[in-house]
């Protein structure tokens, strides 16, 4: 059927049919913007009892301890229906509760009956403890993922993605998902910050550093950094190193005005080492 609708396309195929059927078709109505959810935790079954749906191996731990009417989902989950309400749920709380999801599948078989394809992030077996990954799906799943890395071990997992989801964390937009995030930056680059990924930054010990004044400056600077694909944070550092390089090699012979100013302070006695930088000149 779908290549018949490829090749005739929507006109002729929906002429045709209304010829066999003898009449015309409605207009197609338009459709409320998808949205995949998960449905993890409670949920009112009616008739007073409730159900509770668990991700797959938690499930696993429940039913060595007690018998319930476990049904299967088709997001791989499982959930124990026909139980009384719960007078005290906060035992299941630790799994279940959270401000973010991100949609990962994975499966040993490539013929995607765990829909790997359409998840933030994929894992479809290729060999013995080896993986490929795949990103780019969206959590509404109106997406496909795309190859990021092949034949990557299990035990390089780690190496593979902690990178992703740090810059993921830093260098998001506003409420950009972790899927969406890897399209805009695109697998080129995402490969280079793997590549070149050397463990989590220390923070700094010794300074507490005070880059922003206020909020009008901090999106000023968020702005010109998104450009660059950078943090506020990131080009505020960039700004500093230039300017105090720039004074040891004689270029500046005093700051320019500014009418705000990034005070690097001690942590101990709580005041100015130094004044630098940038704001609104």
């Amino acid at each position: 059927m779908k290549y018949l609708l490829s090749s005739w396309g929507i006109e002729k195929f929906r002429s045709v049919v209304e010829q066999y059927y003898g009449k015309k078709f409605e207009s197609c109505r338009d459709l409320p913007e998808w949205e995949f959810k998960s449905y993890l935790g409670w949920h009112e079954q009616g008739d007073f009892v409730f159900m509770l749906i668990m991700a797959e191996e938690t499930m696993k731990k429940l039913e060595v301890l007690i018998y319930l009417n476990v049904r299967i989902t088709p997001n791989q989950n499982k959930y124990p229906a026909s139980m009384e309400a719960p007078h005290n749920s906060g035992w299941f709380a630790g799994g279940l509760k959270y401000n973010e999801s991100v949609v990962i599948r994975i499966t040993g078989c490539p013929n995607g009956c765990a829909r790997p394809y359409m998840a933030e992030l994929g894992l479809v077996g290729d060999g013995p403890n080896s993986y490929q990954i795949w990103l780019g799906g969206t959590p509404n799943q109106t997406s496909l993922a795309k190859t990021f890395k092949d034949k990557v071990k299990i035990q390089d997992f780690e190496k593979v993605l902690e990178p992703l989801f740090y810059h993921w964390k830093r260098k998001r937009l506003s409420k950009e998902s972790f899927g969406d995030f890897t399209n805009r930056v695109g697998h080129e680059k995402l490969l280079e910050l793997v590549d070149k990924w050397e463990g989590i930054p220390l923070a700094p010990t010794r300074y507490n550093l005070k880059l922003f004044a206020d909020k009008e400056t901090y999106e000023s600077v968020d702005n010109l950094a998104r450009l660059q694909d950078k943090s506020a944070h990131e080009l505020a550092m960039e700004i500093i190193r230039n300017y105090v390089a720039s004074i040891k090699m004689g270029k500046l012979n005093e700051p320019p005005q500014m009418s705000k100013l990034l005070l690097l302070t001690c942590p101990k006695c709580e005041s100015p080492e130094s004044l630098l930088l940038v704001g609104n000149s």
